[in-house]
């Protein structure tokens, strides 16, 4: 869970593919871990490559596995996970915007 952990940090925080992904293929029995954290660090992985559409795509799904959790758990991670598709929308538009005026 913590090499996850660490992929989520350099993707997201860093906004460093490279190392995201050598954390990521560091981690070990990912079907053992739970499917949200798993799908998080996806997330991230794929902002972080610039792949915006595959990640909100990404975390479509796995909201739905996030509002299956027991109820106490549902209500602590809704609302981040709320805040972080608008996270992730603004990222995508950042990056349409700087795509857009370096063809300028």
């Amino acid at each position: 869970m913590l090499i996850l952990e660490a992929t989520v940090f350099n993707a997201w925080y860093r906004d460093d593919a490279t190392k995201a992904d050598i954390w990521f293929k560091r981690a070990v029995l990912l079907n053992q871990i739970k499917p949200y954290l798993r799908m998080r660090a996806q997330i991230a992985l794929y902002c972080a490559h610039r792949q915006f559409d595959e990640a909100l795509k990404e975390y479509e799904t796995a909201l739905v596995v996030v509002q299956q959790l027991p109820t106490p758990q549902f209500r602590e991670y809704q609302a981040s996970w709320i805040k972080w598709r608008e996270e992730i929308e603004q990222r995508k538009n950042q990056n349409r915007a700087t795509i857009q005026a370096a063809s300028q």
